[in-house]
């Protein structure tokens, strides 16, 4: 069904949007992490 559909597409969107952050956090100096 269409709400199916969209539940999945807003399932992909979170798990992409947390692997992203992920990335970024990886990619970010420790120093900055422990500002934090």
């Amino acid at each position: 069904t269409i709400i199916e559909r969209k539940r999945k597409c807003l399932i992909a969107s979170l798990v992409g949007s947390r692997q992203q952050d992920e990335k970024i956090e990886l990619a970010l100096p420790e120093e900055k992490r422990k500002g934090k």
